[in-house]
């Protein structure tokens, strides 16, 4: 699974200018008002969707390991597909 973050910012902002653009010209605004309207959405989304991959960026410096005393200092392991809840829990116990 891709992570979303790097696409974030081209994802709002295409996302924004298209229902700005669809909406000027549903109410009949002249094209370069619907453009100049819709690279200014694409602009101002765009640079919010950079803010918050900012705010999801995953520091390596800053990150926590599985091994770290605040987790309790276990390795997390990967549950198999096809595992059931019944086996799990026997695994704990």
């Amino acid at each position: 699974m891709e992570p979303v973050a790097p696409k974030l910012p081209a994802a709002l902002g295409s996302t924004a200018a298209l229902v700005v653009a669809c909406i000027g010209l549903l109410v009949q605004t002249s094209p370069l008002t619907c453009l100049l309207r819709a690279a200014a959405a694409y602009v101002v989304f765009a640079a919010f969707g950079i803010v918050i991959r900012y705010l999801l960026a995953d520091d390596t410096g800053q990150a926590r390991s599985a091994t770290d005393p605040a987790y309790g200092g276990t390795e997390i392991e990967d549950i198999a597909p096809g595992t059931s809840i019944e086996d799990l829990l026997a695994e704990e116990v």
